[in-house]
């Protein structure tokens, strides 16, 4: 993992994509951006928060054009929540991090809680919320806490000024699911085409099909890269294995069940979403034999199968 990415560990706990799981694959060493390590998740603590959600973004079809964004406007945050961080002076960089996850967990729109923040001078704009390692800006924390961020929000953060290298936001675009709000990121940081093939094979281990098909849409040729495939073919698990995963979050529910039966069933059902996209992406790859195919339709179905509850 990115190093200065903890809003990675953001993604994995409150959007569910499931690398949390076995179903994670080791980054290809030349696709890595120039400063990786690892990097450990943030304590959170799964009290319930008295506040009131917020209607979740419409999903975005991979396929379909993107659905009118929301314009933000201050009164998208009540004053329920922002009340939780009246005593935001004396909260630790931390608490206020752990609070955001928590607040995502329970349906808050993060995004225009962030901005928010920043117009009411508690976040400085380009000042890392937490100061290690030190890159976690506003902008890469409501990133990491809300893959659905549309092209307004985005606009947003940028005419507040806000700004991160190449470096320091590779792990949060790839997880954008929006790809109008992606490229607006990619320009205003200055991405070129020397970042194809990194963008693309992150849509890949992120199982974005909206980025991946909007990448190769641009740059078809990468449908004829047989690295590609390759990669690809080796994020993909078989269902037995997904099943295992499953039945350890199960395991792990009954042991801690304080985030909810509907946090777990969408958790469970990501690692086979997951792995459907996957297989979509790779049947795009214009190497596949027939029989490749073939066999890549009946694993969709399978999967698909248990999803609808008949697996």
């Amino acid at each position: 993992m990115v190093k200065h990415c903890v809003a990675i560990v953001i993604i994995l706990i409150c959007v569910g994509i499931g690398w949390i799981s076995r179903d994670k694959p080791v980054v290809p060493a030349q696709l890595m951006s120039p400063k990786q390590a690892t990097t450990q998740a943030l304590p959170v603590k799964k009290a319930p928060l008295a506040v009131t959600p917020m209607p979740p973004k419409q999903p975005l079809d991979s396929r379909v054009a993107p659905v009118t964004p929301n314009i933000y406007i201050s009164n998208a945050v009540t004053a329920e929540t922002l009340a939780l961080f009246s005593n935001f002076d004396q909260m630790s960089e931390e608490e206020r991090v752990t609070l955001l996850i928590r607040l995502a967990e329970n349906g808050v729109d993060t995004t225009a809680l962030v901005l928010q923040l920043i117009e009411d001078g508690k976040f400085m704009v380009n000042v890392p919320v937490l100061r290690e390692p030190g890159v976690e800006t506003p902008l890469i924390i409501a990133m990491g806490l809300d893959s659905q961020m549309t092209p307004d929000e985005m606009q947003k953060f940028i005419d507040l000024g806000s700004y991160q290298t190449i470096d320091g936001s590779f792990l949060q675009l790839i997880q954008m699911q929006n790809p109008e709000t992606a490229a607006m990121l990619m320009d205003h940081l200055g991405y070129g085409p020397e970042h194809t093939s990194l963008i693309v094979y992150g849509a890949a281990i992120s199982a974005n099909r909206a980025l991946f098909d909007s990448m190769t849409e641009k740059f078809p040729d990468m449908l004829m890269n047989s690295g590609l495939k390759q990669y690809i073919e080796s994020t993909l698990q078989d269902i037995k294995e997904v099943k295992l995963s499953a039945a350890n979050m199960d395991k792990r529910f009954k042991q801690n069940p304080s985030s909810g039966k509907q946090s777990l069933k969408a958790k469970k059902a990501a690692l086979f979403k997951k792995q459907i996209l996957r297989r979509q992406m790779l049947l795009e790859m214009q190497t596949l034999s027939f029989e490749e195919r073939r066999e890549l339709h009946a694993q969709i179905a399978a999967f698909e199968s248990v999803l609808a509850g008949d697996g």
